[in-house]
This record gives structure tokens, sequence and C-alpha cells, in this order.
């Protein structure tokens, strides 16, 4: 049998249209017949196969190993029916990663093995001659967690507000706890009144790494260290504590690394903030200034999606 042509006649404006019964068009082509458009198919049927070589953006195929369909975004292969949805979406190389900055919901559309961190909202700092600075929020990490489709609640605590009185010695506020999936991390401690036992001219440290409590006093009042993640595709710190308040000269005590707050010197310097979405603790003031509030915590889910 030869082969059944079917073309337009040549001219502007001239397409291909296949009509139902009804008459209504099925299958039009664009004016010069090289596309279709607004075609109407009951199913279609892709042939399994593997991953093409040369994509090009939109282009679709059905991968025989996984069993599902991939869309190729004009960089990566994505997987057509993952919907996974919450908080900021980002990718890199086989992963997608959602970071929550807020409290949210995340939702799954299949069953999946999650990786993720929690991290809790740093302390605040307090209002007090040579406070000490605050502690880091909690830091919870989980990997391999399989989790079935639906909708999880996503809480990110927020940091703890500057509290107490000068001459006092109240506490400032503990960090919020952040949490997802049932599991939790502690808000940071809260900024406290220098120890009798220390130089009574540097307040305490705060807390690092995730401790949620507030450091010990020292010589130097510099706040404890952060601890790194590489989650969202690259080695970031998170965590650190608040530097102590100081009448010493130079400089306030500088915050962990990760975010923590710088700590205030007596008349010339207050004390700065935890970063926000670090979970990182305010440093504490010095003088009459007021103690920094903590950074508000973070949480970050990731998964494989090709």
């Amino acid at each position: 049998m030869a082969n059944l042509l079917i073309k337009p006649t040549t001219g502007p404006g001239n397409k291909v249209i296949i009509q139902d019964q009804a008459g209504g068009n099925i299958l039009t082509s664009a004016d010069s017949g090289a596309t279709i458009e607004n075609a109407t198919f009951p199913t279609v049927k892709l042939t399994p196969g593997s991953t093409p070589g040369t994509p090009a953006e939109g282009q679709i195929y059905y991968n025989s190993v996984t069993k599902v369909i991939m869309v190729y975004n004009g960089s990566a292969w994505e997987q057509l029916s993952d919907q996974s949805m919450g908080g900021l979406v980002t990718t890199y190389g086989s992963y997608r990663v959602h970071t929550f900055l807020d409290s949210g919901t995340f939702t799954l559309t299949a069953t999946k093995s999650l990786d993720y961190l929690i991290v809790g909202g740093g302390g605040g700092g307090m209002m007090n001659n040579i406070s000490g600075g605050t502690g880091a929020g909690g830091m919870w990490v989980k990997t391999s967690d399989s989790k079935t489709a639906g909708s999880y609640p996503v809480v990110v605590g927020a940091g703890g507000s500057n509290t107490g009185g000068n001459g006092g010695h109240t506490s400032g506020a503990r960090g919020h706890s952040s949490s997802a999936f049932e599991h939790a991390a502690a808000g940071g401690g809260g900024g406290r009144y220098r120890s009798d036992a220390d130089d009574n001219s540097v307040g305490a440290s705060g807390g690092g790494g995730g401790s949620s409590q507030v450091g010990f006093g020292n010589n130097t009042g510099v706040g404890g260290a952060g601890t790194s993640s590489s989650i969202t595709g690259s080695s970031v710190p998170r965590a650190g504590g608040g530097g102590g308040g100081s009448n010493q000269s130079g400089s306030g005590p500088a915050g962990g690394s990760g975010g923590g707050g710088q700590g205030g010197r007596a008349g010339t310097d207050a004390p700065t903030a935890g970063t926000a979405n670090t979970g990182s603790g305010g440093g504490g003031a010095s003088g009459n200034f007021t103690g920094a509030s903590g950074g508000s915590g973070v949480v970050v889910i990731r998964y494989k999606f090709q």
C-alpha cells in the first residue's frame, strides 16, 4: 500500500484539520503544518526507555527502570508526577530541597525517603550590665526516613526576645522550638547575668552547635561555634552561640560561626541579633544596652527526584 499523504495547500493560514463525526476539530496543525496544536487523544502510550542523551526543554519519556514519566526542565530531568509542595523549593544534582523559613505545610504525593534538618530558634539576650550571650537552638538531623503521601505540618520557631530589666537578674527569653514529622528541636537558652565566679568584665558565652543551652563563662565570651550541614547542596553553618557582653576595650566578643550575634561593649557597642533562620543566639548586653534577640529557626527537607 502506498503512503497516504495529507498536506495543506501552500499559502499563509492553510492548516491540516482532522474532525470527528460531529464536525469538532480533534487535531489542528500550525500554519506551516509542521506542528500539531490543540490535539485531543483518549490515551497516549509512551514506549519505555532510558534517559535520552541530548534532551530539549519540555521533552518527556517513560523511564523503564523507575516506572515514572520524566520531563526535561532545560537543565535536569524531573519526575512529571512529583508535585511535592511547601517551602522554598530548589534542586541540586539528583535532590530536590524544600526550605521552610516560616511555618507551613509539606505535602507529599507519593512515598519518599526523606532527609531533614530541624533547628530551633536562638535564645534572646537580657538587658543588664555584662550579661551572658544566648544559646543556639537545638538541631535535629534525620536521614532516610520513609514517609507516605500526605500533608505534614512544619513549625519554624521564632528567636527569643530580649527580656529582663537593667539591674535585674532575669534571664532573656528562650527561643521557640521548631518541629516536623513528630520531631522537635528545642529553642536556645536565654542570656543570663554574669556569674559571681566570673572575672566581672566578660559575660558568659552562648552555647553553639545546636546545644540549645547557655554556655559557661570564660575569659573571652566568644559564642560557641555552629554546626555545618550540606543538606542544601553546600556546607552551611547554623546554630552559633551569642557572644557575651564585655567591659573590656576593643570590640565586643564575637558570636559563634553560623550566625551567632556579637556581644555588646559597655558604653560604645550594642549587641547584635542572631542571624534569621539559623537558630543562632543573640549577643549579650553590657552597660545600659538592651540584649539582642535570637535568630529564628529553620526546617530543611530533601529527597531524590531523579
